[in-house]
């Protein structure tokens, strides 16, 4: 299986059988979005050395070090800037902005008080929205919470 396949599965199409079959090897050999790195710069451009990875492993062996794995071979200067778990509202204030590409993500962010940004992806609500907008939305939101 390539990363291009990969990179085209419905997750919210997976069961909870199928979860099990994602190890190390799967995480870890993702492709990146065409559009993270604009992402992570426009972040790092914006809010400098205050921004870090928020990532939820699923409960299956491997995807945490899978999922670890990946970061240090597409970000690595983000290896020791990686927050594992699936409560990522826990970490929202006014002043933090959370990119994400799951509805309910985001959602849970914003009620927590943060400010939530919905990468456009086909399987969320953003899917007809074109993804190269999100480095822009970033330094616009940026701007606003200063």
């Amino acid at each position: 299986e390539s990363g291009a396949d990969r990179a085209s599965i419905r997750w919210d199409f997976v069961t909870d059988d199928e979860w099990g079959t994602f190890g190390r090897d799967f995480w870890a050999g993702l492709e990146t979005t065409p559009q993270a790195h604009a992402i992570v710069s426009a972040a790092e451009d914006t809010f400098g050395d205050n921004v870090c990875i928020l990532t939820s492993p699923c409960r299956t062996a491997g995807c945490t070090d899978g999922k670890l794995d990946w970061v240090a071979k597409h970000f690595p200067s983000f290896q020791r800037r990686v927050l594992l778990g699936s409560a990522k509202h826990f970490c929202a204030h006014p002043k933090a902005l959370l990119v994400d590409d799951h509805d309910e993500n985001v959602a849970e962010f914003r009620r927590a008080g943060g400010v939530g940004l919905l990468v456009p992806q086909p399987w969320n609500e953003r899917r007809n929205l074109p993804a190269d907008i999100v480095p822009l939305a970033i330094q616009l939101a940026g701007g606003l919470m200063q």
